[in-house]
């Protein structure tokens, strides 16, 4: 009876805890500088715009994380057998829910809170210098309404993140088959490649086949590569 090293799991993930720091300084990288470029001689209309789009994306990224958490596979698998657009990218997403929901949440939840937090900062400060606003309140006021707005819209988020949990991963399945139409794979996860239905992927490339015959033994890996499609 041999050893199925595909199925061996370490306690602590090295490789993970390596791969999502790295991920999550170059996305802060990224956050900090939009931010920066799209606030920089920016109105204040659009400062806020600015402001509310890091908000939403934070809340938008909760949601998706609680609905990967909580979705099954079976109403997938039968979408899937059907051919249904985004239903085998979906698959993926789910059966690597653990780490897909860590990416939602802590890392593009978490950084887009902070950005969100230091672009009200900026605000704050451009407001009390073109207004004379008291320093004090104004900076107090934005901060509350920042929190509020996502601790609110979170609460919410994780209701309809619980309720519709298999429409929203599939809806995000259905992003990644876009992607794949215009030949970018984005791969998350072992099997993303021949198992969900990707048998082309799979055989037309080598990275892909591999991941497939070892099947959750590395989860991320995540790349975006463009292929063009072979004749």
């Amino acid at each position: 009876m041999g050893i199925d090293l595909c199925n061996m799991k370490n306690k602590v993930d090295k490789k993970w805890i390596v791969e999502i720091t790295v991920l999550s300084f170059l996305i802060s990288v990224v956050f900090s500088f939009a931010s920066s470029r799209m606030l920089d001689g920016a109105g204040y209309v659009m400062a806020f715009a600015v402001l509310a789009i890091f908000i939403l994306v934070g809340i938008v990224f909760d949601m998706i994380g609680v609905a990967v958490t909580s979705a099954t596979e079976a109403p997938l698998h039968s979408m899937a057998s059907h051919r249904e657009p985004g239903a085998a990218e979906a698959l993926d997403i789910v059966r690597n829910a653990e780490k897909v929901a860590s990416i939602c949440n802590d890392v593009v939840g978490d950084i887009s809170g902070i950005i969100s937090g230091t672009t009200a900062a900026v605000l704050a400060a451009r407001l009390v210098a073109g207004f004379s606003f008291n320093a004090i309140l104004v900076p107090l006021v934005l901060s509350g309404v920042v929190a509020g707005t996502t601790i609110g819209g979170k609460a919410a988020g994780k209701t309809f993140g619980m309720k519709d949990n298999t429409q929203i991963v599939l809806h995000v399945g259905k992003v990644l088959h876009f992607f794949h139409l215009y030949h970018v794979y984005i791969f998350v996860g072992g099997a993303a490649a021949g198992k969900a239905g990707h048998a082309e992927t799979a055989e037309n490339d080598p990275a892909g086949k591999d991941a497939a015959n070892c099947e959750g033994s590395v989860f991320w890996q995540f790349w975006i590569r463009s292929a063009l499609r072979r004749t």
